[in-house]
């Protein structure tokens, strides 16, 4: 299933609605760090004004802010794209539920990675983030950013053991305490609940195997704009 869709016009997020028997509903908002103002008010509108149950992410850490220099320096002053951070939440009656880590959790996961993979993770986020800032390429970043629920070819040979340790401190340990909020949610929920995912969009692929199992069948996908390339 498509979750981010890069084409020459530019990259898109889908919007994909899943329903049980009961009538429970479940939406997952694929998020991406940086994005055009109108991808957020869409997708904070749809998820905080029309859902009754939100679950976010949202880790507050130096080593999290060393690494989004990936992202946060492409922005330029004025430019079509702003952070996530920046871009302001609709307020709505949503009950918000944090599905994250926790800082100390992170650290832990965090240390445990090789520290060679460790500092080229965090001296290569800046030159990321540089690189983009100096010569922004929305077309080339949007057919990097385009994802769906498989795993691709480079990720499967690129395998390794110190990358493993890394991708469980910064995706499968998130994506594990994702579908542990999302499985309580659903499971404490009444008939009808709305429930609204907002998060990364590298972990919508585990809420995707999780929703089968927990009873639920896909019902729709619609697509928002992320930006224009």
């Amino acid at each position: 299933m498509q979750i981010l869709e890069a084409s020459l016009y530019g990259l898109r997020a889908a919007k994909i609605t899943y329903e049980n028997s009961t009538g429970m509903v479940v939406t997952l908002f694929p998020m991406v760090h940086a994005a055009e103002v109108s991808f957020y008010a869409a997708v904070f509108y749809s998820a905080f004004e029309e859902h009754d149950i939100a679950l976010t992410e949202g880790i507050s850490s130096p080593v999290v802010k060393r690494l989004t220099r990936s992202y946060r320096w492409m922005v330029r002053r004025g430019g079509p794209l702003v952070l996530q951070t920046k871009a302001t939440p609709a307020k709505g009656h949503v009950r918000r539920i944090q599905a994250d880590l926790s800082t100390a959790e992170f650290h832990r996961l965090w240390a445990e990675a090789p520290i060679a993979t460790r500092m080229a993770m965090t001296l290569g986020a800046p030159l990321i983030g540089l690189s983009l800032f100096i010569k922004p390429d929305l077309e080339k970043l949007s057919r990097r950013l385009e994802m769906d629920d498989l795993a691709s070819r480079d990720q499967i040979l690129g395998w390794s053991p110190e990358a493993a340790a890394l991708d469980h401190a910064l995706l499968a340990a998130r994506d594990d305490r994702l579908v542990e909020s999302l499985t309580e949610t659903v499971r404490a929920g009444q008939d009808r609940v709305r429930i609204a995912v907002v998060y990364g969009a590298a972990h919508i692929p585990a809420v995707l195997r999780a929703l089968p199992e927990l009873g639920f069948v896909w019902k729709e996908s619609d697509w928002n704009l992320v930006f224009r390339a």
